[in-house]
């Protein structure tokens, strides 16, 4: 939200202003978000499983090592759950919106109302699914999510596809909301619990990084290749390929259960630090 709306005022800028100067406002506002994110980091107690993991001596002295050679298969798992949640939120925010203005004629301030919409409605989405996962079953909200996700796919782009805005906007909320928002509140949740308490930051840690680098980056790139965003081309491999996702963190959220407690420390080398 706070990207976007800077984004929006950025983008108001006259062209020659916003080449010259004005894509420096966003990196430098960002450093202000970097403080205020280490301020709440260090404000954060250690979870009461890894102190008591602290308490027994039992702290990895080579976690990322031990994660890599015990559980490279839960490492699979966790990138793999990611893979709709990333790819949906990427199709939207980065090649849909250069779409809209390329093949729709929107210009970036219209494009970026629609996503700061969107993404306010997702944001209280997250939150209000976060809450509800403690009563519900993390993974079956993030099963209702993945599926909704692959049902939904040829009907966003079929709205994205008109050209209207007010449908486009809806599009993006309704894939973001019901979507998005589940299992985005509950992917790190599931995560954590592939991972013992002894290797689980670093396990999640690996996890999120790897995920970042096999679907966050790629995306709006496969997507430019199958699609050109020129109108030059049928936009149907897109949603193909958000389903092929859905399918990859579906089959990540059931092939893999959660370590029992009696198994957590089986097969991880504990050293005393």
């Amino acid at each position: 939200m706070l990207s976007t709306t800077v984004m929006y005022f950025v983008a108001r800028l006259p062209n020659e202003d916003l080449m010259s100067w004005g894509w420096r406002i966003p990196f430098l506002t960002g450093f202000v978000l970097v403080v205020v994110g280490m301020m709440i980091r260090l404000g954060v107690e250690e979870t009461t499983d890894f102190s008591e993991v602290k308490k027994a001596g039992a702290v990895q002295r080579n976690p990322i090592g031990n994660v890599l050679r015990t559980m490279p298969g839960r490492v699979l798992a966790g990138i793999g759950l990611q893979a709709a949640v990333i790819v949906l939120f990427y199709l939207i925010t980065t090649y849909m919106l250069t779409l809209a203005t390329n093949v729709h004629g929107f210009t970036r301030g219209d494009t970026l109302i629609i996503l700061l919409i969107a993404g306010t409605i997702d944001l209280f989405a997250m939150l209000a699914f976060a809450v509800l996962s403690d009563r519900f079953p993390a993974r079956r909200m993030f099963l209702i999510g993945s599926v909704f996700t692959a049902v939904f796919a040829f009907p966003m782009f079929l709205l994205f596809d008109s050209g209207n805005m007010l449908l486009m906007t809806i599009a993006f909320t309704v894939a973001l909301v019901v979507g998005h928002a589940p299992t985005y509140a509950v992917v790190s949740s599931l995560t954590s619990d592939l991972f013992p308490a002894s290797i689980r930051y670093s396990g999640v840690a690996l996890c999120s990084a790897f995920a970042g680098v096999a679907w966050a980056g790629p995306t709006p790139i496969v997507a430019t290749a199958l699609v050109p965003p020129d109108g030059s081309a049928h936009w149907w491999p897109l949603p193909v390929l958000l389903i092929a996702t859905v399918v990859i963190s579906i089959t990540s959220a059931l092939v893999v259960r959660p370590k029992a407690p009696a198994e957590e420390e089986q097969g991880v080398e504990v050293a005393v630090s």
